[in-house]
């Protein structure tokens, strides 16, 4: 598993009991994809426009929807705020209730970069890599970045490189 079951479900405290709940048990209210789409784009032009609280509301209804974007929505908001642990322990929370979603796994290892981390994102790509269906080059180029971080300059480049020779 990507993600540590150990952890507490500290993103509890973003979200109302009775929804943490609910995202356990995968009981979610039922809502039509376009519904979803609709929130999630009033839910980015929300981040977009600095309108945090109204972002977090917004993925608080995707949430119980059963939106696994909700809780990139959540972490990029806590990150924009500058509260980078809320932002990991959104995304792991996402992590647990979606595994599959490998989308919130890279979102984890750009905080992990962010938060001058690049080593433990690149633990993280690793384990993406060997367990999920995740687009290997969407991974390499991760990986690219995080080596940047790491200021491995020839790596980074050397693994863009790859990628422009496979996609040619």
């Amino acid at each position: 598993s990507l993600v540590n079951s150990s952890n507490s479900p500290a993103i509890t405290c973003f979200l109302p009991l009775n929804l943490y709940l609910s995202a356990q048990s995968k009981s979610f209210n039922f809502m039509t994809s376009e519904q979803q789409l609709e929130l999630l784009a009033q839910a980015e032009q929300h981040l977009l426009e600095g309108e945090y609280e109204a972002a977090l509301t917004t993925s608080q209804q995707l949430a119980e929807a059963g939106v696994a974007d909700a809780y990139r929505i959540q972490a990029q908001v806590f990150a924009e705020q500058e509260q980078m642990d809320e932002a990991v322990e959104a995304i792991k929370q996402g992590m647990k209730l979606f595994p599959d979603a490998w989308d919130l796994a890279l979102f984890l290892g750009n905080l992990y970069g962010e938060m001058g981390k690049p080593d433990r994102a690149l633990r993280l790509y690793d384990r993406l890599n060997k367990e999920s269906d995740a687009p290997k080059d969407w991974i390499k180029l991760h990986v690219a970045a995080a080596h940047a971080q790491k200021q491995n300059f020839d790596e980074s480049l050397n693994l863009l490189q790859e990628i422009e020779e496979e996609n040619v």
